[in-house]
């Protein structure tokens, strides 16, 4: 792809991402993102074949974005530190990328079931796959108590979930990242 084609399909995820976040798979129309990013429908329509094709590849942008950010926590030595930089890599994002979580989980129904168990696939390996091999990397370790990596992953994710969709404040001088850990590993820590 060339640059100047690379340059019109980053713009039209950005636009379609605004547009999926606030209004939902159903609640927008390819049109609106054409005339977002300044584009006839068919210069869209070179670039994803339709808006199931769009919000996939929105998606997928956020699992790999997921996958970078669990690539960098690996390199810290402890499941602890581990976790810390995934949070705070996590509520570092700007509101729109965390809400692409949220725009996940709610609206991938709206995908043929073909698309949807693959996407679910990706997911589940590249982000809560990984967090599941932390928690039992630092059982194996003695780090953890002896404790069900897949339950303890989900608890983690429930706990942390209601904050990936709240933009941080002034006021917010320790974020949620900090009492989540605390919580979570004052709970389980060996």
């Amino acid at each position: 792809m060339t640059t100047a084609a690379t340059d019109a399909r980053d713009r039209i995820l950005a636009a379609a991402t605004r547009r999926f976040v606030t209004a939902g798979f159903h609640g927008i129309s390819m049109r609106e993102i054409a005339d977002d990013v300044g584009v006839s429908k068919a210069a869209l329509y070179y670039h994803f074949k339709d808006k199931e094709a769009l919000f996939l590849a929105i998606l997928d942008e956020a699992v790999g974005r997921m996958g970078a950010l669990l690539d960098e926590c690996e390199k810290e030595p402890t499941t602890r530190s581990r976790m810390r930089h995934l949070l705070r890599g996590l509520f570092a994002w700007c509101p729109e990328q965390r809400a692409v979580i949220r725009l996940a989980s709610q609206e991938i129904v709206h995908l043929d079931e073909t698309a949807r168990s693959a996407f679910i696939h990706r997911y589940h390996d590249a982000f809560v796959g990984r967090i599941r091999a932390f928690v039992r990397e630092g059982v194996e370790r003695g780090e953890l108590r002896p404790i069900d990596p897949v339950h303890t992953t989900w608890v983690l994710l429930g706990m942390i979930y209601p904050f990936i969709l709240a933009a941080r404040t002034a006021e917010d001088q320790q974020g949620p990242d900090e009492l989540v850990l605390s919580i979570f590993f004052d709970g389980i820590g060996a």
